[in-house]
């Protein structure tokens, strides 16, 4: 019986890596959206609870909204 072999080629490690990250970019913005939907639907109010329910600095939901407002993307 001929052994399986568990190396993937240097092209296979390239595929995973990139699609890891693009996977991430993907995650990126639809968190961003997704924060930013949000707030546009409650309420500018609503941002102080939501950084807290995110366990996020004020400035770090900041950072989100200007991702997610940023339509050049």
């Amino acid at each position: 019986m001929k052994s399986v072999s568990n190396t993937m080629t240097f092209q296979e490690h390239l595929e995973r890596i990139l699609s890891a990250r693009n996977n991430i970019r993907t995650g990126i913005f639809e968190m961003s959206y997704a924060i930013v939907e949000a707030l546009d639907q409650l309420g500018e109010q609503s941002q102080d609870e939501l950084a807290m329910q995110l366990n996020m600095t004020k400035g770090t939901l900041s950072k989100w909204i200007a991702i997610g407002k940023h339509k050049g993307l």
